[in-house]
Parts: structure tokens; sequence; C-alpha cells
């Protein structure tokens, strides 16, 4: 039997009047990369052991290239990824392959991811949204300490009921109280979420989370074993703020060019991919003689010209600072990001330094108005979509300014209650 171990709640930073809905450079890709990172990051999991992770089952349809492209983000290396249908009764399904899984002694997990968005591929684009925009995961691990005999019909110390119509047998609703948080009726992510707020009310003293699924509901229950479960991004602040995405820009979702060639700075498809290590996760080499980091890698130190001595390195994605920064107006941009520009207006870039490590890098920033163009402070550094060309989008990381209520951190108190996202703009 495996138990809940950790979890995380990926909510986007916009919002559609009172719903909360995915950024303009957000879509299903980007937030089950983002919620898997806030997994690892809240299981403390460092990247690239073979062992943290064994299966991953996500209540999505994701295409083979899709989910390659996971793993590269992650820094993963390939395990077993399955699919299952975004509703209440794949999420179930999802959740029994995953207590059936026995647990692993070395410390790896099963993880059950779920994403929805507000505006769905191939739905249009709802004004207003009727759902909102989130990402939900599970970690799945052996348990510290087995369940007490027959606790599968006995009464735990919490129990809370999941439904394929996200209401309890006795009828009354248990669906999240997020702030904005709106789900269709038999939404497998609604199921996920449901059990990750219910892990907020672990009592005190407990430390594993064990969830009993049939095919027509889910049941939470916990057992005292020494300490709470982690969560990441949950409950979400009651003052954090939401920006509103502009009428335009909402309704241009589904019309980016995406059989568009840059006819500026052109990479290629092939060079795309192999510079994925480096743009993504932000892998290169340090210099054993200068300690100077140079990104992408090329064999050669770019400060003392050293080729010995030279080590795989990866720069952290939070704690680099802003040394300066710009808005680009219409006009002034490359032409691989026409199409934003016109709809989104003005964007901000800036160098970002990392203080210990040394180098000095350029990034886009996102996540804030394009009123100014942000100066100093600390940034995480968060994949999202770059452009489209030659029919795909090309992705990269962006800057995100941390503010205080506003950080992903793990937990341990009752989930926050609000009556809709504190907006901005």
């Amino acid at each position: 039997m495996s138990v809940v171990v950790a979890a995380a709640v990926a909510v986007p930073a916009w919002a559609r009047g009172n719903v909360i809905v995915e950024g303009p450079d957000e879509d299903a890709f980007t937030l089950l990369v983002r919620v898997g990172d806030l997994l690892r990051r809240v299981q403390r999991l460092e990247p690239g052991a073979r062992a943290e992770v064994r299966t991953i089952r996500i209540v999505s349809s994701l295409s083979g290239e899709e989910r390659a492209a996971l793993f590269e983000a992650w820094g993963l290396p390939p395990v077993d990824l399955l699919s299952y249908p975004e509703n209440a009764e794949g999420a179930v399904k999802a959740l029994s392959d995953a207590l059936d899984d026995p647990g692993d002694a070395t410390g790896g997990a099963t993880w059950v991811l779920g994403v929805q968005l507000a505006s769905p591929l191939g739905a249009g684009v709802e004004d207003p949204p009727r759902r909102s925009a989130i990402a939900v995961a599970l970690a799945f691990g052996a348990a510290r300490a087995h369940p007490p005999p027959g606790a599968a019909e006995g009464t735990p110390r919490e129990r809370t009921w999941v439904t394929g119509d996200g209401a309890s047998p006795s009828g009354s609703p248990n669906t999240p109280s997020l702030m904005g948080f709106r789900a269709t009726p038999g939404s497998g992510t609604a199921v996920l979420l449901t059990l990750t707020e219910a892990a907020t009310r672990t009592p005190e003293g407990a430390s594993a989370t064990w969830v009993h699924a049939t095919a027509e509901r889910t049941a939470l229950r916990t057992f005292l074993e020494g300490r709470g479960v982690p969560i990441a991004g949950y409950p979400v602040p009651e003052d954090r703020t939401f920006f509103q995405v502009p009428d335009d820009a909402w309704r241009a979702r589904a019309g980016a060019p995406m059989a568009s060639v840059s006819q500026g700075a052109y990479l290629s498809r092939e060079s795309y991919l192999a510079s994925i290590p480096a743009r993504w996760r932000l892998e290169g080499e340090r210099c054993a003689s200068c300690h100077g980091f140079s990104l992408p890698p090329v064999g050669r130190c770019h400060l003392c010209g050293a080729r010995d001595g030279l080590r795989r390195s990866r720069l952290p994605r939070i704690g680099a600072k802003v040394e300066s920064a710009t808005l680009i107006h219409k006009g002034a941009q490359p032409t691989e990001f026409d199409w934003h520009q016109e709809v989104y207006g003005s964007y901000a870039v800036g160098l970002v330094r990392w203080p210990e490590e040394g180098p000095t890098l350029t990034f886009q920033f996102t996540d804030q108005q394009p009123s100014g163009a942000p100066s100093g402070g600390e940034v995480e550094l968060v994949l999202r979509r770059l452009y489209p060309q030659e029919g795909a989008w090309r992705y990269g990381l962006k800057a995100v300014l941390v503010a205080p209520g506003n950080a992903d951190v793990p937990s341990a108190n009752g989930p926050s209650r609000g009556k809709g996202p504190r907006t901005s703009g």
C-alpha cells in the first residue's frame, strides 16, 4: 500500500474577472512543468537521481513529444508515463493505480498529476471563462508505518470522500474553496485538488495520508505517524495579487501564427532541441581554475579560456538578482515576437545576475503588468512559451519577481479562504 507523501498546486498569476486563468505565455505543458518542479522542491529531491520518480500518471492527454519534453524540463531520466482521461473517473483510476504501487524503500515515488485550462485547446476561448486554470500533483511513496489493522473498514482520524460529481455521498459539496476556482462537473483536476485540500487538514502528528479509491469514489484517510504531509503552493495566500488579462489578449489566445518562421535570428528545430539542457535547465560548465560558469557549455571557459578542469554544473533557478531592466516597445522587438507585441503590447527584459556563481544573463520578465520595467529584487526562472515557429511553440525560461505572499512554499496550515482573486490592472 502506498501513501501520499507530498503534494503541490500550481496556480497562475492571472485572472479574467474573478476566475483564475492561464497567463499569456502559459499552457497545459508549462503548468505541468511548474507543478512537477514544485513537487520536487517540496520533496527535496535532487535532479538526476533515478530513484526519485519511478512512474508518472497524468490525468490529461499528451502527445509523445510532450511526454519527452516533460522529462527534459524536469531533468528526469525517462520513466513510465501513463495518461488518463481528463475526468473524475480518470483521476480515480490514476489514484487507484498509484495506490496499488507497493512503494520503494529507496525513496522512489509515483506521481499523479492533473491540469486544467480556462481556455482548453479545441474548445475555443470562453469569455467569461467557466472554469479555472490550475495544475495539481500528488506524490505516493512507501508508508513509514502501516495503517492500523482493519483500517479500510474502520473509522479513520480524517476522511474526505470525492465522487465523480464532486459531492460527498451525503450530498454536501466538498469541492475546494480555492479563491476563484471553478471546475467543470466531473473534473479530474478537481478530484486531485480536493484531496490536496484535505491533506492540509491532516491532524498534528500525522506523516502519511492514505487514499482509498474505487471505481466510483475516492477517500483520503490520515493516520498518526509523526509529521504532516508537505504541500507546495497551497493554500493560496488571501493577499496574493492576480493580474487581469486584457480583453483583446484573452480573445486572441487561439490566433497565434503557428506556421511562422522568424526572419531574425532563426534557430532550426534541431539546434533548439539540442540546446534544451542549457535553455531550460541552465546546465553549463564550471571552471576549476577561475570558477567561471559558461552557458551554454562549449568545452572552454569563457573567462580564462581553460579547456581542462571543466565540470558540468547547473545554476539555481531561484535567487538571482535583477541588475537592470528595460521595456521593449512596439517596433523594437525581434520579429519572432511580432505577434506577441501586437496582442499583448510592451514587455520587459533585463539582466539577471547570480551573486555567488557570477554569470549575468538576459531574460524576459513575466507575470507582471507591462507598465514598467522591474528593478532590483530576487527572481525565479520559470519555463514559459516564447513564440510559435514551424508549427510548434518554442519554450524558454522567463524571470518572475519573487514577492512576499506570491512565493510557492510548503504549507502546513489550513486552507486560505477568499471570495475571489485580488486583482491588479
